[in-house]
Parts: structure tokens; sequence; C-alpha cells
């Protein structure tokens, strides 16, 4: 499934550069891992744990590091063409410069995800149902 295959997530986060397994977890829920993002600043890692997990449904995650923490949720939703996937990120920036970008800093990440939603979509929509 793509919501939860890291392989096929950096397919359509192209944000993400890479991923390493720390420490796997049964059902998932547990499992802790870094990522490595893409940053206007270059390559950033930010250790990751799955904190909720349903398999074909939704993933949530938590990631830490250079002093941000983000918790990322994905759900696979019914809807009228047959299924959408819907996006949650919380963001928690520390600082009071932070504080005052907040606003700004949201605007960006939410244009971000819904980027790569519709990148998901067309990979979705594009995918060989035999493979």
């Amino acid at each position: 499934m793509w919501i939860d295959d890291p392989e096929r997530a950096m397919r359509w986060q192209p944000g993400v550069a890479g991923y390493r397994v720390i420490e796997n977890s049964p059902g998932r829920v547990g499992t802790r891992f870094v990522e490595v993002m893409q940053s206007s600043d270059g390559l950033v890692e930010m250790e990751g744990k799955v904190v909720a997990y349903q398999p074909g449904r939704m993933i949530a995650f938590a990631l830490a590091g250079q002093g941000t923490a983000v918790g990322t949720r994905f759900e696979v939703m019914p809807d009228d063409q047959g299924s959408s996937v819907v996006a949650s990120v919380e963001l928690v920036i520390p600082g009071l410069l932070a504080r005052l970008l907040r606003p700004l800093i949201e605007r960006r990440v939410g244009r971000q995800v819904d980027q790569e939603l519709d990148l998901l979509r067309d990979l979705v929509e594009g995918e060989d149902p035999e493979i």
C-alpha cells in the first residue's frame, strides 16, 4: 500500500531523501526509524516512531529532530469516487521566532502536503493493477 510503504512513500513525498529502520515492532506500532529529509538547509535526519497503524487504512507517526517535532497521520477514507487520503500534520516548533513564523510555516507545510497528495493520487491512478 502506498501510504505505509517507505519505498513507495519516497516516490510521492519528494522531500524524503531516504530512511532506515532502527527497530521493527510487531504490528508496526512502535517501529522506530530515521527519515532523511531534504530542507532548504540541506539534508536533515529526524528520528521517527509509528504511533498508530491499521493495515490498508491508516498510519500515524511522530518525528523529532533539529529542535522540531512533527506528528503526521495518513488515512484512507471511502468517498464517492472510491477512496481518498486525508492527511494531518501537527508541528511543534520551539522558540519565539518560530512561534511568530508558525502561520507562514504551517501554510508552506500545508501546500507541500497538498502537492504530495496530488502526486500520490496520480501515482495510484496510473498504477498497473497487475503489479
